[in-house]
């Protein structure tokens, strides 16, 4: 069992070796992909001002306009954010110790739009209040082997950060949800009955 892993030595999360790995993992994915994005940017300038006159001609001005009016600053606010959430994970892994918490499930049937609903089990083995938990790089990545057991730094009201016993990725961030979850509507039976009824006229 995962859960069966021995906690490191009193210390920082961070000092964790295997903690840290997966944390540079993660920036060098994040960092990657700000040099493919600055390479993909260079190369577009320098092709759109060599065939300025030809894209004119063939009327795709939109794709250059495109490129850089929409997918670019996308590419770039989502890199920055990602790199911002890393900076915030790692102050809290160096602030705080790794702790063994039994289980952080999903809950099912209901979407938030901050990340992944989840609940976490207290020491006493009820279930906490409603949380979000959010991949750096992928805000909806859940693995369902935290359900077995996870290791904890921080804490939920002020910011945690949970993985696999080990310190194995993902690394998610946790804190107190700040939206309500918004769970999937449900036919009412008047609009049942609406929609049974026929057409007017």
């Amino acid at each position: 069992m995962p859960y069966d892993v021995p906690l490191p030595p009193a210390g920082c999360a961070f000092d964790h070796t295997e903690t840290r790995k997966a944390w540079q993992s993660a920036r060098r994915r994040v960092a990657g992909g700000l040099v493919v994005c600055v390479l993909l940017t260079l190369t577009a300038l320098a092709v759109t001002g060599l065939y300025a006159p030809q894209i004119r001609r063939a009327g795709a001005g939109v794709v250059p306009a495109l490129f850089f009016g929409l997918l670019l600053p996308c590419a770039l606010y989502s890199s920055i954010g990602s790199l911002r959430r890393l900076g915030r994970m790692r102050a809290v892994l160096r602030d705080n110790p790794w702790q063994s918490r039994a289980a952080l499930r999903r809950q099912q049937g209901t979407r938030d739009p901050g990340g992944v609903p989840v609940q976490l089990m207290t020491r006493e083995g009820g279930w906490s209040r409603a949380l979000t938990a959010r991949d750096p790089l992928r805000w909806y990545r859940w693995d369902p082997a935290m359900e077995n057991g996870v290791w904890m730094a921080g804490s939920p009201a002020s910011g945690a950060v949970v993985a696999l016993p080990g310190g194995r990725g993902p690394m998610l961030t946790l804190e107190r949800r700040r939206r309500d979850v918004v769970p999937p509507r449900r036919p009412q039976r008047r609009d049942l009955k609406s929609a049974d009824a026929p057409p007017a006229g």
